[in-house]
């Protein structure tokens, strides 16, 4: 099976793209974030080893499901107990013309990934290598999408690698289903999505759906009640970083902060993602320009984060902080948590309008 893959950052979003590209549907990377109604802001205590290390993230892990809810579509999670019915499962779906995606680990092939198919100096690789030193185990966090399968040899699609990528089945296996994980444990899983009906036929209820998703995700970012997930988790990670500051010495932890919020994941990363989701559909399903001042927020929001993010780096490498160093990151915080609240709201309301209006 040849795919017309996406290429782009968020694994899950760049998979979704991938897959229904195929189907005939045009949504990028970000149009397929923002229709999973996946943009939050998360922070949470993941145990590995003896120890416990804080997760930072600027997403939630429910979007696949809110994804082929709002649009429709077939969607099924299957969990194969052995090795060779995974495999027979994912011969038996492309054979028959469909892509699934799966849940690995990959940190059980990054270094095929940094030899044959990045620079030896890309960021990426490099980055992902170390926070994987870090913990010390595997994390089940990624998706890939799976294009053919031979008896020795497996072909998947990378997020940010334009061509397929070629790894040993034992490889796949390994990262399908690893001894153990500090995230998500991937258990050999595999999504099955497809459309119930083509793009054309949905096309003239796009601006409705994209509407509910913004709203829906909006008003769970805002309110839902949840002690791990929602806007409320920002001020959370504040005080966090503001006593492990107060602490002397260079924090693992803030590390990964660091990394998670502008280098991946986080703050930095997913409100330029939002920024563009917006942006794109504006252009595709609405007049008036609706959401141009709201992208351009986004995008500034999440200089903000990658901002701040940087001050925390440069404070968290002194053996000592000055207390201005805290202060200042403090303050910034603080401005992020308001502009993060105020554009949420905003997005909020125009969604409701929007769905009242044109029903």
């Amino acid at each position: 099976m040849r795919l017309n893959n996406s290429v782009g950052n968020n694994c899950k979003a760049v998979a979704l793209s991938t897959v229904l590209n195929y189907y005939g549907y045009p949504f990028s990377e970000a149009v397929c974030f923002g229709l999973s109604g996946a943009f939050d802001f998360s922070f949470s205590k993941v145990k590995f080893k003896n120890s416990y290390f804080n997760c930072v993230s600027g997403n939630n892990d429910n979007d696949y499901y809110f994804f082929a809810k709002i649009l429709g579509l077939k969607f099924n999670v299957i969990k194969p107990h052995k090795e060779k019915n995974l495999k027979a499962l994912l011969e038996d779906k492309i054979q028959n013309g469909i892509p699934v995606i799966s849940r690995v680990s990959i940190d059980k092939y990054i270094d095929v990934l940094a030899q044959k198919y990045f620079r030896a100096d890309e960021t990426y690789t490099g980055e992902t290598k170390k926070i994987f030193k870090m913990l010390q185990t595997s994390a089940g966090i990624h998706v890939v999408v799976v294009g053919n399968i031979g008896n020795e040899m497996i072909q998947i699609y990378e997020q940010n690698i334009e061509r397929p990528v070629n790894i040993s089945w034992e490889r796949f296996a390994n990262a399908s289903n690893p001894k153990s994980t500090c995230l998500m444990h991937p258990v050999n899983s595999v999504y099955v999505i497809e459309p119930n009906y083509s793009y054309e036929k949905m096309r003239d209820s796009m601006d409705i759906i994209v509407a509910k998703a913004i709203y829906e995700n909006m008003n769970n970012y805002l309110y839902a009640n949840s002690r791990w997930y929602g806007h409320s988790r920002i001020a959370d990670v504040r005080d966090w970083i503001v006593d492990t500051l107060k602490k002397d010495g260079n924090h693992k932890e803030l590390a990964m902060f660091v990394f998670f919020c502008d280098t991946i994941t986080g703050g930095g990363f997913y409100r330029r993602i939002y920024s563009h989701f917006l942006s794109e559909v504006n252009e595709m399903y609405f007049a008036n320009d609706y959401f141009v001042v709201e992208a351009k927020s986004y995008m500034k929001l999440s200089r903000k984060w990658s901002a701040v993010a940087k001050k925390i780096k440069i404070a968290n490498a002194k053996d000592k902080r000055d207390e201005n160093d805290i202060i200042d990151i403090v303050e910034a915080l603080n401005d992020i948590e308001k502009m993060e609240y105020d554009l949420a709201h905003r997005l909020l309301e125009k969604g409701a309008s929007y769905i009242n209006e044109n029903r």
